[in-house]
């Protein structure tokens, strides 16, 4: 989920696949969004292809599952301080 203004600072390329469509959101409320999909996505060092994403004005930004799920994901504890770490998963 990307905000109006995240879209539109990154300058990614992109096509619109669905202008309007109406979310939930976690707090209940109902927003209108448009679905795109983003040729590449940078994560950390790590660049994701043709990933589909709602832009949404009054959201916040997150990564979602589908993308979460092309990662291992660690995490570790350094001096009170939790830190995660992302690799890739192997293409099967």
């Amino acid at each position: 989920m990307l905000s109006e203004d995240m879209l539109a600072g990154s300058r990614a390329n992109y096509k619109v696949l669905q202008p309007k469509v109406v979310i939930g959101l976690a707090n209940g409320r109902r927003s209108t969004a448009r679905l795109v999909v983003l040729d590449a996505l940078n994560v950390g060092p790590f660049e994701l292809r043709k990933v589909t994403a709602i832009v949404c004005s009054t959201c916040v930004p997150l990564l979602g599952q589908a993308s979460l799920s092309q990662f291992n994901m660690a995490s570790a504890k350094k001096q009170g301080v939790e830190f995660m770490t992302l690799e890739p998963r192997a293409v099967r």
